[in-house]
């Protein structure tokens, strides 16, 4: 369902193709329809906690107010003190009995929303993030993950702004910790090592701007304790695996955003290194009773 995307905040109306803003529409309408008795505010607050926490209140109230222009609803008045509530209008029944709205039913409409209505979809622009995690204060073992793809930027700026309005931490963010804590797992290391790690800010930031955003994700480990093989480098990659997750990869919930990045990346690689073979580990019957820190 295209319009999901607008629902998650990961495009805005103008970045939708024109037959989704009116699939978008009706479907704004047709919880009008089913919600008659609610005032305007009430409807909108319900319509928002139902299917776009995401979207600012602003936004759904756009959202409604194109309602009106399309002379699918009129507003109305009702009680003391005035409340307002969304009336639907007999083209508006109209509509809702054909089940989707068509070119001829917003044709009367003042020409700067055609235009809104009509216009092609503005591109969508990408980020290119890099993540990377190193291990807690006080670890042994100076190993980095780090993990890089592209996002669209609107999808990135609302989870920084609920981030940043409530304090949970980015759904991007979350889906690629527990994506890459289940990666390295899987090439010999303890995840326990980064669950409480730090967070480094790459040279350049986090995001850059991309013209040629791909759906390719990438992880690594590097190993910063090693002899590198340049001065150039200053550390050894002892796993590594990439793979195309598909440009939406990072829209949804942790648990979505994890599965695309584990199925795009399937199994990693492992670069056996020195005597210890195994991503620069021992293996596990000669390790011991060791602390993870000591990994």
């Amino acid at each position: 369902m295209p319009i999901r995307e607008w629902f998650l905040g990961a495009k805005n109306f103008s970045e939708l193709e024109p037959e989704e803003r009116l699939r978008l529409l009706f479907h704004a309408l047709n919880f009008v329809s089913r919600h008659r008795d609610l005032p305007s505010v009430e409807l909108r607050e319900l319509y928002r906690k139902e299917f776009a926490p995401a979207r600012s209140e602003g936004a759904i109230y756009s959202l409604f107010d194109n309602l009106y222009w399309l002379g699918a609803v009129r507003i109305e008045y009702r009680g003391y003190p005035p409340r307002t509530y969304y009336v639907i209008t007999p083209k508006g029944e109209r509509i809702l009995r054909r089940g989707y709205i068509v070119k001829e039913d917003y044709a009367d409409a003042p020409e700067w929303f055609i235009k809104r209505l009509e216009r092609p979809a503005r591109k969508v622009g990408y980020y290119h993030l890099i993540y990377v995690l190193a291990p807690y204060v006080g670890a042994r073992r100076n190993l980095e993950i780090e993990f890089e793809g592209d996002v669209p930027i609107s999808w990135w700026e609302e989870q920084k702004e609920i981030e940043e309005r409530t304090g949970a931490e980015n759904v991007i963010i979350r889906g690629i910790r527990r994506a890459v804590f289940e990666l390295v797992e899987k090439v010999g290391y303890s995840s326990e090592l980064w669950k409480d790690g730090v967070e480094k800010e790459p040279e350049g930031g986090q995001v850059r701007k991309t013209e040629t955003p791909t759906g390719i994700v990438e992880f690594r480990v590097i190993d910063y304790d090693r002899q590198p093989a340049s001065p150039i480098f200053p550390g050894i990659t002892t796993a590594e695996g990439s793979g195309d997750a598909g440009l939406d990869w990072s829209i949804g919930t942790e648990i979505d955003i994890a599965d695309r990045i584990l199925d795009a990346i399937g199994e990693p690689i492992t670069h056996f290194i020195g005597k210890k073979r195994r991503s620069g580990r021992k293996p596990k019957e000669e390790r011991g009773q060791r602390k993870v820190s000591e990994y």
